[in-house]
C-alpha cells in the first residue's frame, strides 16, 4: 500500500510578531496542528510577554517544528525581512510557503496539503480571501476558552480600495461607516521557487502571473482575520500608529493604526470599540451603522483543537509575565547578511527573466486639473506597484499659466505626496522604455530601447502644431517609436497623419473604484440636501470645460427647451474655468447673440447651476451620486472620462452615438444620442440631433431604474478601473 502522506507537499508557515501574546500563540500552534510542517517565526523587538512565551513553546513537544528568529531594530522593513524569512526558510526545503499574521487563522475544510497537493505544476500560487470576524465587547486576550465564543462574521458592502482615501478613514473614525464595511485584501501561499518575491503584507508575488496563480473559492479555502481582537489590542494598535506619526510616515501607511492612535488622542476609543464590538447572542444582522453580519461557527470549531492543545501543553494562564527568563539559545538573531541576499532576489525578481532590470521613465504633468495629468497620476499610482524601475521627468505644462495652486488635480495629499516620491532619471540613464503624456507630442528618440508617445486629436485628425522634434511622417519611419492613444476616434486621427496601425496601440482611460462607486440611499439623500436639491427634482449633470466641442450649447438648449415640460429639471454645468476661462455666463451669452437661447423666466434659469470650483475626489464622488442622469452631447472628444466616472457611481448617462465613447460604451448604462459625421476645420465632428438629445433625456426620466444602477457600475468596474488598466499599459509598454 502508497502512504499517501508521501504524496502530500512540505509546507512551511512564516510569522512574525510583535507585542501578540497570546494571541501568537494561538495562531502558531492552530497553523502547526492544521496545516504546515514547521514554522519559522520572526519576533520584532516585543516588549510584552511575546519572547517568553515563544521561548516556553519553543520549549514544549511542538519546539523542533518552530524555528524562532528575533530582530531588535526598531527599523521594520516589512516586504525585506518577510523575504529574509523566505531564504531562512529554504532549511526545512519546502514545497510550498504560506506566510500569515497573528491575527488569520486559515480555513480549509479539505485540508490545506490535499488541496496543494491537487494543483497542476504550472500553478505557482493560491490565493485565498480574508473574512473578518467580530469580537466580543468584554473580550479577553488571555482567556483561551474566549476564542470559541467568535462566532460574528462580518458581510462586506463597500469596495475595498487600492489607497484607503483621507475621507474614508474619516467616516470611519466619525461613526458614519463601519470598519468591517469594507473587505481585507486577500492573502497568498506560493510554490517555493527562485523568483518567488513576496510583497508587502503577504498579498502577492512579484512577478504576477494570473495564468499561473489560482484564486481559491471560499468553500475550500479561506482566512479567518481577527483585525479588532479586544481594547487592549486596540492600544496596542494605537501605540504602533503613534510610532508611525512620530516616524513621519505618511498618513496612508498602516493607516489603520494611525487612526486608532489619533481617536487615543481624542480619548474616543472606547467609542470606537463599542461600535466594533458584537454580542454573539445579539440577532441584528444590521447594525445602525450599516454593517451586515452573520452567524459562522466555523472560526470556533477550527480553534477549538488548537485551545485543547494548548491547554494540555501547560499555557492556560494567559499573557505570560513579561519578566520571565527566556531559555538560552531558543531564538536567534536574523542574520545581517540575509538582508544583502533579499536585495539580490528583488533585483532578479524585478527583472523581466532576462537578467535586466526593468525600468521606465514617464515625461510628463503632474498635480494639475486637466485630463493628462490626471490620467498620468492614475497611470503613476498604478506602475508603483509594479515590480520596474520607475522615473518621472516634470515636462512644463502647455499653458505656463497653469499651476498645482491655482489647477490641482483633487487627489488626496497621500498620494500625492507617493507621486512626488518618484526620482527623477539620473543623468545619462537608459531605460526599457520612455512615456510621453504631455503636449505637444514629443516625437524624438530618448535614452530608451522604446519610446511612446500619448496623445488624443480629439477632431480625428492632427495637424503639424501637435508635434515636436520631427515630422509624423519621419517618426514614422522609425521602429522605436510607438503611439499610444485612448479611443479608436483618435486612432483615426494617427492613422491618417501616417504613423501604421500596428504601432498604434488604443488604451482607454479607466476609473478609481475606490471614488467611484454608487452611494447608499441615505448618503444620497444627504449630498442631494447639500446641494439643495429636492427629493423630485430630476437633475442633470455635466463636468468639463465649455468649449463647443463639448456640446454644452447643445445641452443649455435642451434644458431651456424641456423646462417649462418639467418644472422639477435641473442642470448642473461643473466647468473647467481655472484651466480653460470659460464658464456657462458666457455660453449663454454667446447663445443670446446668435439668437439660439430659448426664453425662460428668471426663476427657471436659476434651476441651471454652474460650479467653478475645483472638486477633489470626494467631491467629485458627492456630486455625481446627487445628480440622476449624466448628459454629454458632445461633438469632438479624445475619451471623455466624466460619463464612465458618472456610470461608476450608478448614474445613467446619455452620450453622442459614433465618437470616443462607442469604445466604452454599453446599453446597460443609457443611452445614445444619433450624430452626423461632419468635416470641419479642424477635422471631423459627430453633430448631435437636438431632438433625439431631449428624447432620451425624457426616456431616462421616464423610465427610473432601468439604465446604471449597482449593475452599470459593476461593469465599469471589471472594466475599466485602474487597476486593469495600468496591467494593459505594462503590457503594450514591453514591460509586463
Amino acid at each position: 500500500m502508497t502512504d499517501a502522506t508521501q504524496q502530500q507537499p512540505r509546507v512551511i508557515g512564516l510569522l512574525a510578531v510583535r507585542d501578540e501574546w497570546p494571541l501568537a500563540a494561538v495562531a502558531l500552534v492552530h497553523a502547526l496542528l492544521h496545516h504546515v510542517d514547521a514554522v519559522v517565526v520572526l519576533d520584532h523587538a516585543s516588549r510584552d510577554a511575546t519572547p517568553a512565551g515563544l521561548a516556553l513553546l519553543k520549549a514544549s513537544a511542538l519546539g523542533e517544528r518552530i524555528q524562532l528568529l528575533h530582530l531588535d531594530s526598531a527599523n521594520y522593513r516589512q516586504e525585506a525581512f518577510m523575504n529574509a524569512m523566505v531564504e531562512v526558510s529554504q532549511a526545512w526545503e519546502p514545497d510550498w510557503i504560506y506566510p500569515f499574521d497573528a491575527d488569520e487563522f486559515l480555513l480549509a475544510p479539505g485540508g490545506l496539503k490535499a488541496l496543494l497537493a491537487s494543483l497542476p505544476e504550472q500553478l505557482l500560487a493560491v490565493h485565498y480571501q480574508l473574512e473578518n470576524w467580530i469580537s466580543t465587547p468584554d473580550f479577553d486576550e488571555s482567556d483561551l476558552d474566549g476564542y470559541l465564543n467568535l462566532q460574528i462574521r462580518s458581510l462586506p458592502d463597500l469596495p475595498m480600495p487600492p489607497v484607503m482615501e483621507p475621507s474614508m478613514v474619516q467616516a470611519i473614525a466619525e461613526g458614519q461607516t463601519n470598519y468591517f464595511r469594507r473587505p481585507f485584501g486577500g492573502k497568498v501561499i506560493f510554490r517555493n521557487t527562485t523568483t518567488a518575491w513576496l510583497e508587502a503584507g503577504s498579498h502577492s508575488l512579484r512577478p504576477f502571473l494570473r495564468s499561473q496563480s489560482l484564486l481559491a473559492h471560499r468553500t475550500h479555502l479561506r482566512g479567518a482575520h481577527l483585525p479588532l481582537l479586544s481594547r487592549v489590542r486596540l492600544h496596542r494598535k494605537a501605540a504602533m500608529g503613534r510610532r508611525h506619526q512620530q516616524a513621519g510616515a505618511p498618513s496612508s501607511f498602516g493607516w489603520q493604526n494611525q487612526m486608532l492612535a489619533r481617536l487615543e488622542q481624542q480619548g474616543r476609543l472606547d467609542e470606537f470599540w463599542s461600535r466594533h464590538a458584537l454580542d454573539p447572542d445579539d440577532d441584528t444582522a444590521i447594525t445602525s451603522d450599516g454593517l451586515r453580519t452573520c452567524r459562522d461557527p466555523d472560526l470556533a470549531e477550527a480553534l477549538s483543537p488548537t485551545i485543547s492543545l494548548l491547554q494540555e501543553l501547560g499555557l492556560p494562564q494567559m499573557p505570560l509575565p513579561a519578566g520571565i527568563d527566556q531559555p538560552t539559545g531558543r531564538a536567534q538573531p536574523l542574520p545581517p547578511e540575509l538582508y544583502r541576499l533579499v536585495l539580490r532576489a528583488s533585483a532578479a525578481c524585478w527583472s523581466n527573466g532576462s537578467g535586466q532590470e526593468r525600468s521606465l521613465c514617464v515625461e510628463g504633468w503632474r498635480d494639475l486639473n486637466h485630463s493628462y495629468s490626471l490620467v498620468n497620476q492614475w497611470q503613476l499610482l498604478e506602475l508603483l506597484r509594479r515590480p520596474l524601475r520607475l522615473c518621472h521627468r516634470d515636462t512644463a505644462p502647455f499653458n505656463p499659466a497653469w499651476n498645482p495652486r491655482s489647477n490641482g488635480s483633487g487627489l488626496p495629499q497621500e498620494l500625492l505626496d507617493r507621486i512626488r516620491q518618484i526620482p527623477a532619471p539620473m543623468a545619462g540613464e537608459h531605460f526599457s522604455a520612455i512615456y510621453r503624456i504631455n503636449f505637444p507630442m514629443n516625437l524624438l528618440p530618448g535614452p530608451a530601447d522604446q519610446v511612446f508617445v500619448f496623445g488624443t486629436p480629439d477632431y480625428a485628425r492632427c495637424d503639424a502644431g501637435m508635434f515636436v522634434g520631427c515630422t509624423p511622417a519621419e517618426a514614422s519611419r522609425r521602429d522605436d517609436l510607438s503611439i499610444v492613444t485612448p479611443s479608436r476616434w483618435c486612432q483615426r486621427g494617427f492613422l491618417e497623419a501616417g504613423f501604421q496601425k500596428e504601432r498604434i496601440h488604443v488604451l482607454p482611460h479607466g476609473i478609481a473604484p475606490a471614488s467611484f462607486f454608487p452611494a447608499s440611499p441615505d448618503q444620497r439623500a444627504r449630498y442631494r440636501q447639500q446641494l439643495g436639491f429636492q427629493e423630485d427634482d430630476f437633475v442633470l449633470l455635466h463636468l468639463g470645460s465649455l468649449y463647443r466641442n463639448k456640446g454644452i450649447d447643445l445641452l443649455i438648449r435642451a434644458f431651456a427647451e424641456l423646462k417649462p415640460v418639467h418644472p422639477r429639471l435641473k442642470l448642473v454645468v461643473k466647468d473647467q474655468s481655472g484651466l480653460h476661462g470659460w464658464r456657462v455666463n458666457d455660453v449663454m451669452l454667446a447663445l443670446d447673440r446668435s439668437g439660439q437661447l430659448p426664453a425662460l423666466r428668471e426663476q427657471q434659469w436659476r434651476d441651471l447651476i454652474s460650479i467653478s470650483a475645483n472638486l477633489d475626489l470626494q467631491g467629485l464622488h458627492e456630486l455625481y451620486n446627487a445628480c440622476d442622469l449624466y448628459v454629454s452631447p458632445y461633438r469632438a472628444e479624445g475619451f471623455n472620462l466624466p460619463p464612465l466616472e458618472a456610470a461608476a457611481c450608478g448614474l445613467p448617462i446619455v452620450v453622442t452615438a459614433g465618437g470616443a465613447t462607442d469604445d466604452y460604451f454599453s446599453p446597460e448604462l443609457g443611452l445614445t444620442v444619433a450624430s452626423e459625421l461632419q468635416r470641419c476645420d479642424r477635422g471631423f465632428t459627430r453633430e448631435p440631433d437636438p431632438d433625439a438629445l431631449k428624447q432620451a433625456i425624457e426616456a431616462v426620466m421616464h423610465n427610473p431604474g432601468r439604465w446604471g444602477g449597482p449593475a452599470g457600475s459593476a461593469l465599469v468596474h471589471a472594466r475599466f478601473s485602474w487597476q486593469v488598466i495600468g496591467q494593459r499599459l505594462l503590457g503594450l509598454l514591453g514591460l509586463g
